[in-house]
């Protein structure tokens, strides 16, 4: 088991910190529901407890009460009443019995029994009960029964947030307009795209509610895998999902059906409180990461409501051309920036209207004579609102380790708009430095510290970046900015010298050509010369950089790569990673796509063909280009090549760069990777997808397979094209697999017998919820850790027995022969005990963020140590677990009301104080060197300790962020970090 604790332990006076790991009782962990001697142990134990709790009912028509009672039966008599969720089924163990509502209980119940294993639901459960009912959960065997308890039921804890408060999937009645926004979302950024059409909704008349449906499954699944799954989830195909599903680099899994039956569930849960409320228009956020999971929402809702109108937009949705193709399952459709015209749109659909060819706006009612229009766009982007995501509010949008990275928007199009291979060619605009800050400045003040600028182009004009930059200065914000800039010729030293000082810390630049040649063909508008400048001034100013690399464009030699490679190694010390690195996509809206003849691309098949097939990008190997010969196969070769020339000399790579790489290596993806060509009859080229093939009747649909989707075609319908599938008419639904069709028809058949009453227990059977106990731990009894509680907490520390004695030591004699339930623990910590600074509060508190927790300090308090955590309310230190509950808690201690503060801040001044992370002892300290091993140089700050490289000896850590930057090493013990460098040593030595 991974370590991630010290413990602090005791026995006979003597004592010993110890390495440890957190852990929970896992109730799903604990109970197998195998009817096995282990699970009968742990129920007799728990039927015990629950027979003596004065006034008991149970809450919850799950399985998991019958399962008790088929082996304790006798605790039927006990149970006075039953607790159920609105539209809940009575279960059948409960007939007879009282039954209650969480806000409505029987008369007479003391305590309710929360019977379900999952943690989530068990924490709603809780929440939506009376605070003064006494609540019992299967955890209490932890407490009561710790002897019967398997030691698979310890399931290990990282760190992470919660319990924080998740907003329960609630749809008013009567609207006009759903805006939903479905998972998933890179990471749980706060969505700021779907925060500006709420805006614009703002303005209208409709009665509208936004719902991020993705923020509140991000929390959901991160809960579940934590506390229920012991940290990984293993689906039913047995696919063991990333640890992060939502991180940018695992974006095709969103594109898998195993994954999208995973979340069914919820799917199911969204449906029926959208079919139960009957908005007039459902709107919808489309993006590649969440395609499928929507399609087969609006699949499932179409069979139920047939006229509900569905409204999409957003990042699939910006080109007129591919237009429809892109959700061809709605029925009106934003293109590009929807703030000036889904307005009238939504207001024409609220009084039942169904306008057509609307400005800005892709229908199915359109006639197809009429050219399409765009929508008006906001030149002065000032006179929009910025976000304030006031359906939920910000503290929600954070990970489940608490890290949080703001997107913000200071522009939006592209200046330059002329690189060959892009299709982003929007007229750029930006905000005036006043309003953007003071968007910068209300998420300072609710917590928020670090930012993306979610952009093409911010320096589309140098001089209005700096005027941002000199605002954020002037008001003094402590923040951390990064984004993507251009290479530019007014971007020198000085320049970022200022982007430093107002809080840059890493730059991506869209680089994308390394060759003299390649940078004309690419018309990027700069020189070699220039690009190592840039890189030189951003990464000597103490900026982190990136850079980007497009390969294989029409014109490029073998020696431009050549060139290329010997270029980049030559600026490596201004680098600090590969962001991104692609072989040429065609896609639609690149020049080359407009006009391919100009720049000697040429197509294995009629180019009109293509285009009306492959309407997003035209696979690899059905196009080449001339003058030098170009195809998929020597794009993939060249990229192999440049690839490996960077991994020799030990050039690092992101994240997304691996991600891409491996695609191609492994031919993953179609636009950017050779693939086998299929000949016809005549040999030539197959370009067609496969005729549509018939499978089977399901139900009042047939089911067909065609292009790598499945398609249910009601009866009623004749024979079908589905080249165009957005020419489909209404009633067709589409989906990745037949099994997700069936299984979208059958949920449908099944809400009509029942009547339109949901049965929740039905998906929680078809998601598995009583799975088998996860192996995380270990298939050894013994070599599982003892649990040891940690007072005051719901957690556990669990270490193996024998890491408390060392053999030959005096002072550790006591430990050798102690037994678990002898040995105290004093307190613990964090391994990497961090602490970081938030803001001053109230003028009299500084809040703080440690180990998942806020904390909220008496700024008399110079420094938070260790002891004053285990001590808190003795040092008058205030703890929760949200930013919101702790400026709660510190306002009530303070005596003053809500609307006292200003929104949340009064007096705050963190213009005098810097942010910093490491031990509490050593909080803000000034870097002080502390040796030197094989030329790195040790450094001892924040209660780190840096191993710094020869290149980076002279950087000052006050100024410089390193912690990205290539050959840092830190911990906090000294002899790690000494012992990490020996080994890099060694290796660079023996050439590994």
């Amino acid at each position: 088991m991974k370590t991630n604790v010290v413990v602090f332990a005791e026995h006979e006076g003597a004592r010993k910190q110890v390495e440890a790991a957190r852990v929970c009782f896992s109730a799903k962990q604990c109970f197998r529901m195998d009817d096995g001697d282990e699970d009968v142990r742990c129920l007799r134990a728990l039927a015990s407890l629950l027979a003596d709790k004065p006034g008991l009912a149970v809450y919850g028509g799950d399985d998991f009460f019958a399962y008790i009672l088929k082996h304790e039966p006798g605790l039927r008599g006990a149970v006075q009443a039953v607790v159920l969720d609105p539209d809940v089924p009575v279960p059948d163990w409960a007939a007879g019995l009282p039954v209650g509502t969480p806000d409505a209980l029987p008369a007479g119940i003391r305590t309710v029994f929360l019977a379900h294993l999952g943690t989530y639901p068990r924490w709603r459960m809780r929440r939506r009960l009376p605070a003064d009912v006494a609540v019992v959960e299967p955890s209490a065997l932890a407490e009561s029964a710790r002897v019967v308890v398997p030691k698979r039921a310890w399931s290990p804890i990282e760190a992470n947030i919660y319990p924080i408060d998740i907003p329960d999937v609630t749809i008013r009645d009567s609207l006009d307009l759903l805006l939903l926004d479905c998972p998933a979302r890179n990471l749980a950024l706060l969505p700021n795209g779907l925060a500006h059409v709420h805006n614009a909704l703002k303005k209208t008349s409709i009665n509208f509610q936004t719902f991020d449906l993705d923020i509140v499954v991000y929390h959901r699944y991160h809960i579940e895998r934590i506390f229920d799954r012991a940290g990984e989830t293993v689906l039913e195909s047995g696919r063991v999902m990333p640890k992060d599903p939502w991180q940018a680099e695992h974006y095709d899994i969103w594109a898998q059906p195993d994954v999208i039956n995973h979340f069914l569930p919820e799917i199911m849960e969204i449906a029926g409180a959208i079919i139960k409320a009957k908005p007039k228009v459902l709107g919808l956020s489309i993006q590649q990461c969440n395609e499928h999971f929507i399609r087969r929402l609006v699949n499932y809702l179409k069979t139920i409501l047939p006229d509900l109108v569905i409204l999409v937009g957003g990042f699939s949705c910006y080109n007129a051309e591919i237009g429809r193709r892109a959700f061809p399952e709605c029925d009106y459709m934003c293109v590009g920036e929807a703030d000036l015209s889904v307005g009238p749109l939504v207001e024409a659909l609220a009084r039942g209207e169904r306008p057509a060819n609307m400005p800005g706006v892709l229908s199915r009612f359109d006639d197809p004579n009429v050219r399409f229009v765009p929508a008006p766009m906001p030149h002065n982007l000032d006179v929009l609102d910025f976000p304030t995501y006031e359906w939920f509010g910000v503290d929600i949008y954070r990970n489940f380790n608490g890290y949080r990275l703001v997107p913000v928007i200071a522009s939006r199009g592209c200046r330059w708009a002329r690189c060959t291979f892009c299709a982003e060619r929007f007229y750029w605009r930006i905000r005036t430095a006043t309003n953007f800050v003071d968007e910068i400045e209300w998420l300072v003040e609710r917590g928020c510290h670090l930012f993306m600028f979610n952009e093409s182009d911010l320096n589309g004009q140098p001089e209005r970046l700096l005027e941002i930059c000199d605002e954020v200065i002037r008001r003094g914000l402590k923040v951390k900015f990064t984004g993507q800039l251009r290479i530019h010729k007014a971007c020198d030293r000085a320049y970022f010298d200022k982007l430093k000082a107002a809080g840059f810390v890493s730059l991506r630049f869209g680089v994308d050509a390394f060759s003299e040649n390649t940078l004309r063909l690419q018309m990027k508008g700069y020189t070699k010369e220039m690009v190592s400048r840039v890189l030189r001034d951003c990464w000597e100013a103490g900026i982190y950089t990136e850079v980007n690399w497009v390969i294989g464009v029409p014109g490029e030699t073998e020696e431009d790569c050549d060139e290329g490679v010997a270029f980049i190694l030559s600026n490596q010390k201004y680098i600090g990673r590969m962001a991104n690195i692609n072989p040429l996509i065609l896609t639609n809206g690149s020049v080359y796509w407009l006009d391919p003849d100009a720049h000697n691309v040429h197509f294995r098949a009629p180019k009109e063909q293509l285009y009306d097939l492959y309407w997003r990008a035209i696979p690899a190997h059905l196009w080449y280009s001339s003058e030098p010969y170009i195809d998929a196969n020597v794009r993939k070769q060249r990229f192999n090549r440049i690839v490996c020339s960077l991994h020799e000399r030990g050039f690092p790579l992101g994240p997304w760069a691996e991600r891409i790489v491996n695609d191609v290596l492994l031919e993953r993806d179609a636009n950017r990777s050779s693939a086998a060509e299929k000949r016809t009859a005549d040999n030539k080229v197959d370009v067609r997808p496969p005729m549509a093939v018939f499978a089977k009747e399901v139900g009042n649909y047939r089911i067909y397979r065609y292009a790598g989707f499945s398609y249910a075609v009601p009866a009623e319908h004749g024979e079908l094209d589905f080249l165009r599938s957005d020419k489909l008419p209404a009633g067709v639904l589409k989906d990745l697999s037949e099994e997700s069709l069936i299984a979208t028809i059958e949920e449908a058949q099944g809400w009509a017998d029942l009547r339109g009453q949901y049965d929740p227990r039905l998906h929680q059977r078809r998601k598995g919820s009583y799975m088998r106990a996860n192996a995380t731990l270990g298939d050894e009894e013994e070599q599982r850790p003892d649990p040891l509680e940690l007072e005051g907490d719901e957690l556990f520390i669990a270490y193996q027995h024998h890491h408390l004695a060392f053999a030959g030591t005096a002072w550790n004699a006591t430990f050798a022969d102690a037994k678990p339930g002898d040995v105290t623990v004093l307190g613990a910590h964090a391994k990497e005990f961090s602490v970081e600074f938030i803001q001053i509060y109230l003028r009299d508190y500084k809040i703080l963020l440690f180990d998942g927790r806020y904390y909220s300090v008496p700024v008399t308090i110079e420094r938070l140590r260790m002891d004053m955590i285990d001590e808190a309310e003795r040092w008058g230190i205030l703890v929760d677990r949200s930013l919101a509950a702790i400026r709660a808690k510190t306002r009530e201690a303070v005596g003053i009301g809500r609307g006292d503060d200003a929104d949340g801040v009064d007096g705050v001044d963190t213009r005098t104080l810097s942010r910093g992370s490491g031990p509490s002892d050593e909080f803000l300290a000034v870097p002080t060197e502390v040796g030197r091993v094989n030329g790195y140089r040790l450094v001892s700050y924040e209660g780190w300790i840096y191993g710094l490289p020869p290149e980076l000896n002279d950087v000052d850590l006050r100024e410089v962020d390193v912690i990205e930057m290539p050959g840092v090493i830190r911990d906090v013990a000294r002899s790690v970090v000494e012992g990490e460098i020996l080994h890099v040593t060694r290796r660079a030595a023996a050439g590994e």
